[in-house]
């Protein structure tokens, strides 16, 4: 699972993922009425392996790693 700052944030990374092909298919964004994150999943193709997608969202400021993204049960 994926968690950003923000629905706009949500959308931007989507997009920014899917111009870069890394993912196939991605989970509706959910998000919390406590705060300001925003969630959802990736569902992302054999080209890229975790460990790959892992390293590329935790370098991005404004996301922040589910549980599964962190022990690897992201597929």
């Amino acid at each position: 699972m994926v968690v950003v700052d923000g629905f706009q944030s949500a959308v931007a990374l989507i997009a920014l993922l899917s111009r870069a092909f890394v993912f196939t298919t991605s989970e509706p964004i959910i998000c919390a009425r406590a705060s300001d994150h925003c969630s959802f999943r990736v569902a992302y193709g054999p080209g890229l392996t975790h460990r790959q997608l892992r390293t590329l969202l935790s370098s991005m400021p404004s996301v922040i790693l589910g549980a599964d993204m962190e022990s690897g049960d992201a597929r």
